[in-house]
């Protein structure tokens, strides 16, 4: 069997371009996420995944296709970052535009129990929501006063010793299926958390808490 050396190089001018174009194109790529700031590569919502995706798959294409010049993939990483900037200045004047491009937070766990609608709805189970809980050092679902599924598909959780007695827990302002500033929440619960006395112990004697419904 005779072994051709085009298959290991087809000359050197490929290589040679893929070099200077890949050298080059990283040091653009570097200068416009330097320009425009730590939001470029964010993962705060699904456009800016697509984001980061799209600047890696251009990146390559500029590196490794001969129809695609230097010029080309600058030219791709620029629209694609403006693209972002202009979207997320849609987001925050225009609400409807916000809301359609940015997944709201959901409400996975509240006050010690688990939110079985909702997270069956995001296809998750006791190996996720137990291991989110675990991974932020908190030992039990009781001690959770609320772990959310952010937009990034990231669990956020805020243990029940972070807003003790009626503390209203601001934070979750914007997260959906929190009773407390649902739409057709009371007034009044916005401002005051309800007592609520012996939930934790209603709680702990649940025995099917972990369970999900059949």
């Amino acid at each position: 069997m005779t072994v051709n050396g085009s298959m290991f190089v087809d000359g050197w001018g490929p290589v040679l371009r893929i070099v200077v174009v890949g050298t080059l194109s990283y040091i653009a790529v570097v200068g416009l996420l330097r320009y425009f700031g730590k939001r470029a590569l964010s993962k705060m919502n699904a456009f800016d995944l697509v984001v980061t995706i799209a600047i890696g798959s251009a990146f390559a294409s500029a590196v490794m296709s001969k129809s695609v010049t230097l010029v080309d993939g600058i030219v791709a990483f620029v629209l694609l970052l403006v693209l972002q900037r202009v979207f997320a200045a849609l987001a925050i004047r225009l609400g409807w535009f916000g809301r359609y491009l940015k997944e709201q937070p959901l409400l996975i766990v509240y006050r010690g129990v688990i939110l079985w609608d909702a997270a069956k709805r995001e296809q998750l189970g006791n190996l996720e929501i137990l291991g989110g809980i675990r991974s932020k050092g908190i030992a039990a679902v009781e001690d959770v006063l609320a772990m959310v599924l952010e937009p990034d598909g990231t669990f956020s959780v805020i243990p029940i010793s972070a807003a003790p007695g009626t503390k209203l827990p601001t934070s979750l302002q914007d997260v959906r299926g929190v009773p407390e500033f649902s739409k057709d929440a009371d007034p009044a619960s916005r401002r005051r958390m309800p007592s609520q006395p012996g939930q934790e112990d209603r709680i702990a004697s649940d025995i099917n808490l972990l369970k999900p419904p059949r």
